[in-house]
């Protein structure tokens, strides 16, 4: 199941990729645009280097977001704080929140299917 969802993922998330991008930075056009960038997504992969070194959890959206918007401030390009505050902050605090609840519906779902089942062949099920 999780290989059938990262798949899924891989191939769903490109257009979320693209809606959370846009709108947080407003990156210029030409070298200094790609400076940027470049300088973005190495702060990301450095960061998730490190979390990954010393075996701390990370987001690599997050990391990605992060890296945006630090080399926009360094780079005196103009960040869009309503779309960092809209697509970035919010949803963080927002998601797990959501998750709990998302959670603990499954989970009454399956109390509520196995509720009549003998215990013991339940058990072999999970």
């Amino acid at each position: 199941m999780a290989a059938v969802m990262n798949l899924a993922g891989a191939f769903l998330g490109q257009g979320v990729a693209k809606t959370v991008s846009e709108g947080l930075i407003a990156t210029p056009v030409g070298q200094k645009g790609m400076g940027i960038l470049f300088a973005a997504l190495v702060g990301a992969i450095i960061w998730n280097l490190v979390t990954w070194y010393f075996g701390l959890p990370s987001s690599s959206s997050h990391a990605l977001f992060g890296g945006m918007v630090g080399a926009a401030l360094a780079g005196g390009t103009d960040v869009i704080w309503s779309g960092v505050l809209e697509k970035v902050v919010i949803p963080m605090f927002i998601s797990p929140f959501v998750g709990l609840i998302a959670g603990y519906l499954v989970m009454v779902g399956i109390m509520w299917i196995f509720r009549n089942a003998n215990p013991h062949k339940a058990k072999r099920g999970f």
